[in-house]
């Protein structure tokens, strides 16, 4: 009796020590991914910088691969509105932005004029929004209404350790510097 109870103590503490090694990988896991969130937002950043600077992006109507700009919506995204490009890894282009956040964090990061295709930005190509009120109203006239402009969807997938992937979108309105309008985590 004391044999199988033995055995039975045994068989459970085998068990725990899983469950407990489990718990462990789950929550390195979960802090590896919460890490990357604030690479993330770098990303966001050099790409919004990107977009301020008239030299970097010099013709918005028109791709830039080397700085992963793309002047229309880019066919094959998935349920979650991630371009083709970022859905795996081997899918970037080799000539397309990089950054390296340390830690083990690599970013890629695609920006995509919200446009049916590239070309000028108009009502019947883009998802245009009006901007808000000028900064100086006086300056442009009575009852003077700025036009409509585009906005880029910006997506940011993050590689790090243990195989963790994180992906985040914002979204930015045209201006200067652009504004940003919302920003999400998308889940795996």
């Amino acid at each position: 009796m004391a044999l199988i109870v033995l055995a039975l103590m045994s068989l459970a503490a085998a068990a725990l020590m899983r469950a407990v090694d489990t718990a462990t990988t789950v929550g390195g896991n979960l802090a590896f991914r919460a890490a990357s969130i604030p690479a993330a937002d770098a990303a966001i950043e050099d790409a919004v910088a990107a977009l301020s600077d008239a030299g970097v992006i010099p013709d918005r109507e028109r791709d830039l691969p080397a700085r992963s700009y793309h002047a229309w919506r880019q066919p094959g995204e998935d349920a979650r509105g991630v371009p083709w490009l970022l859905q795996q890894a081997d899918r970037y282009p080799g000539e397309a932005r990089r950054l390296d956040a340390g830690n083990g964090n690599a970013l890629r990061y695609v920006i995509e004029r919200m446009c049916r295709d590239p070309g000028p930005a108009t009502a019947a190509n883009c998802a245009l929004l009006h901007p808000g009120p000028p900064a100086n109203p006086g300056a442009a006239g009575p009852g003077a209404a700025l036009p409509p402009v585009p906005f880029y969807r910006i997506t940011v997938r993050v590689d790090g350790p243990q195989n963790t992937l994180s992906l985040v979108q914002a979204m930015v309105r045209d201006a200067h510097p652009p504004v940003r309008m919302s920003w999400r985590i998308l889940a795996e």
